[in-house]
């Protein structure tokens, strides 16, 4: 991220709302009476922060730009298999690339 912004691109990042620190491995994901939001944080985990990020990103560019970004890259290195597989038929408005 420091690259790209360095070399003049608008960047952002997310932690899909999971922080490993408070919920270590994938123990967000599971529903207990101290969890009840988990079904929540799965989603969010899966793919919704991924997609609210985008969507802020790009407004914050026509803020700041006036204008649309021309392109729209989206790399996720921890899974990329897995969600780039799927996400651009989910959320077909977001360009994405690895």
């Amino acid at each position: 991220m420091d690259n790209a912004v360095r070399e003049g691109y608008a960047s952002t990042s997310t932690d899909t709302g999971h922080d490993a620190q408070k919920e270590p491995g994938a123990i967000f994901a599971y529903p207990s009476k101290d969890n009840p939001n988990a079904a929540r944080k799965l989603i969010d985990h899966g793919y919704l922060a991924v997609h609210e990020t985008a969507l802020l990103a790009k407004k914050m560019i026509r803020a700041y730009y006036g204008a649309d970004p021309r392109y729209s890259y989206w790399w996720d290195a921890p899974q990329a298999d897995a969600r780039a597989s799927w996400k651009p038929s989910a959320i077909p408005k977001i360009s994405t690339a690895t």
